[in-house]
């Protein structure tokens, strides 16, 4: 997947229901959570929440196995596909808050937004130590609750956008029912 010319371009098909269920596979409980929480916090049609069985879940989370570029440390699924599964991949031995925004950024892929090019952005395809590239700058390296500082207004535009246009039938979910 390319990064778009400017901003965060939803080049997937969105998913068609309220609630996406995600199973966790890996010893990133917490990250995984909190990585979660942030997307729900966008206040979208759309809310991760956790499955209760890896065999109804439409989204798992694994370890990053096989085939692996150098310095990759995630994988997910672009979007919603009839019939399949959204799948991420995050690399084995991260700190825990490196792994939360990995398990962030590859969830952006799953709920259906591929990468860009505005700094600061969770979809940034590069990840360095804790952060996107440029995460120091952002201020994301200082904060304190990481899930709330991980999507940028920009990214929760971008998801709005892509579930508010693409499938306006959907209602909102109340926050509060967000993991």
């Amino acid at each position: 997947v390319s990064p778009a010319a400017e901003g965060t371009r939803a080049a997937a098909t969105p998913w068609p229901v309220t609630q996406i269920s995600v199973w966790n596979d890996t010893g990133y409980g917490t990250a995984v959570t909190d990585a979660m929480g942030a997307w729900n916090g966008v206040g979208t049609k759309i809310a991760l929440v956790p499955a209760r069985s890896r065999a109804g879940a439409r989204v798992v989370v694994g370890y990053l196995t096989g085939g692996k570029r150098t310095g990759e440390v995630g994988r997910g699924t672009l979007g919603w596909s009839p019939g399949g599964r959204g799948e991420v991949s995050i690399a084995s031995g991260l700190s825990r808050r490196a792994a939360t925004v990995v398990a962030a950024h590859e969830l952006g892929h799953v709920l259906g937004l591929d990468h860009t090019t505005l700094a600061c952005s969770i979809m940034a395809p590069v990840v360095v130590g804790d952060g996107p590239t440029g995460s120091t700058t952002c201020g994301l390296a200082r904060c304190v609750r990481l899930a709330g500082c991980l999507v940028q207004p920009r990214d929760a535009a971008d998801l709005r956008s892509l579930y508010e246009e693409r499938l306006p039938t959907l209602r909102p979910l109340p926050v509060s029912r967000a993991v």
